[in-house]
């Protein structure tokens, strides 16, 4: 009885969430040509020469419309050749988190030399469901998925841990980051499960996410080559 509750109770989480809207602003990059910066956002590169550019004042930005409320980790790259997917040798300018708050902007301000700044201004925001008829797939919000989190925590068995993402991933429309995931994920064992989960729940990762990010969360090299085969990774 107590399982069926608490499973009762983590689809009630998956209420009509709200999105929240974020800019990455690039700014002076005409006085600066030889300067180029990749900010990252729990895994998700934005390079300042791929942004979009507003005017001839060295304005590039980037919206992004499928974050959720809360915090967020942020890092800030200098580079050189307007990359760092596989330059490990390039240290972070600046490391940190911000938080998306409900009815606000949030504008993520990169200076021409690399210092980072931060702006809110009011959002009148559009619900979930809303996005999801414009074909916008919108994560789980922070509050779902800390949730979802300690539903699957206060489980002293691995079968109700496993039953309760199970039956979220069930729910077609609930989109998850590969944070949300991972966190997620970790919570499952035996690896073999984890693995079963990992791979019905790479059709519930946003479009922008980078599913390889999923090995993390794997110890033994056989499961990760099964994921890495399912998601169509080259090793």
């Amino acid at each position: 009885m107590k399982s069926t509750i608490l499973l009762a109770l983590a689809f009630v989480l998956f209420y009509e969430a709200q999105s929240q809207k974020a800019i990455i602003r690039f700014e002076g990059l005409n006085d600066a040509k030889e300067k180029f910066y990749t900010v990252d956002i729990e895994g998700r590169k934005f390079h300042s020469t791929t942004a979009k550019q507003t005017g001839t004042s060295g304005v590039r930005v980037f919206e992004i419309n499928y974050l959720a409320s809360g915090n967020h980790d942020l890092i800030v790259y200098a580079e050189n050749n307007n990359s760092v997917e596989n330059n490990s040798q390039v240290q972070p300018i600046y490391n940190n988190s911000f938080q998306l708050k409900a009815d606000r902007e949030t504008i993520i301000i990169v200076g021409k030399n690399g210092e980072v700044a931060f702006s809110e201004k009011p959002l009148h925001n559009t619900s979930q469901a809303t996005h999801q008829l414009k074909g916008v797939k919108q994560p789980i919000s922070m509050e779902q998925f800390n949730g979802l989190y300690a539903a699957m925590k206060n489980q002293y068995t691995a079968t109700d841990r496993y039953a309760i993402l199970n039956n979220a991933l069930d729910v077609p429309t609930n989109y998850f980051t590969i944070f949300q995931l991972n966190t997620l994920l970790s919570l499952i064992n035996p690896e073999s499960d984890r693995l079963t989960l990992a791979k019905k729940s790479s059709t519930h990762l946003l479009p922008e996410a980078n599913a390889s990010s999923l090995l993390e969360v794997f110890s033994s090299q056989e499961n990760k080559n099964a994921l890495s085969a399912h998601l169509g990774i080259r090793n």
